[in-house]
């Protein structure tokens, strides 16, 4: 959230410079962690999308589940809205709009991993990510091993393909929002993976579970600073 916040920070201070008649479009996509299950963990995928405007923004969420044992992800809709200030039309209007949108495909995420028998996570200071990436050795493998704990590892090209094809599936979900670019929104995503070049990880708490049914939770947290963007998104590691 704090690096989101950031996000927004940094496209609102754009208001500021008087040559710049419009910001340039920043989609960003961000995993928050949801729930947690014995062979499944759950997240929140959500996208910011500043539409190329200064007025208005639009975000929509995923519930999605991520398979422990093979990482394959299930996703439900939770979230799609657009948010304008009205003051951008009527300077006496101080009102924020939000505009909500295809409430017939919302899914309920507290009946998701209520039927899934997963514990919702409150808080996240034992989940947080580490202030420090973790460093692949020269083969470009990652190993985490404790006293306590399995080890894991796993290979760098391995975790970008699959961070790639998460956000891959996500852009094609995503709706074709109204904006100001003359292509849409689907249209600027297509192809969006990750730059490998600007991906760090991190590990989120320690291990749940233990011996084979163990696994360890990673984000992957890529950022193109020279356009405002960042992507992020959690996977699970299995002990190796």
């Amino acid at each position: 959230m704090k690096r989101l916040l950031a996000v927004f920070c940094a496209v609102a201070a754009l208001v500021a410079s008087p040559a710049a008649a419009t910001p340039p479009d920043v989609i960003v996509i961000e995993d928050q962690l949801f729930a947690l299950g014995e062979d499944k963990v759950f997240v929140l995928r959500s996208s910011f999308d500043n539409l190329g405007v200064y007025h208005a923004s639009y975000r929509e969420a995923w519930l999605v589940g991520i398979d422990v044992a093979s990482g394959e992800e299930t996703m439900w809709l939770v979230y799609r809205g657009r948010t304008e200030d009205m003051s951008a039309i009527d300077p006496d209007d101080g009102r924020i709009e939000v505009t909500l949108m295809d409430r017939e495909a919302w899914h309920d995420p507290m009946q998701i991993i209520g039927d899934a028998g997963a514990e919702l996570v409150v808080g996240e200071r034992r989940h947080a990510a580490d202030d420090s990436p973790l460093v692949p050795d020269g083969d470009g493998n990652f190993l985490l091993e404790d006293d306590y704990w399995p080890t894991f590892t796993w290979q760098r090209d391995e975790a970008l393909a699959q961070a790639g094809a998460s956000v891959a599936v996500f852009a094609g979900h995503i709706a074709d929002v109204p904006r100001m670019a003359p292509i849409s929104t689907r249209e600027m995503l297509e192809g969006r993976g990750v730059i490998e070049d600007s991906c760090a990880f991190y590990r989120l708490g320690f291990p749940r579970g233990s011996g084979a049914e163990a696994y360890q939770l990673v984000e992957v947290r890529c950022a193109d600073e020279d356009v405002l963007e960042f992507t992020s998104v959690i996977q699970a590691i299995s002990p190796s």
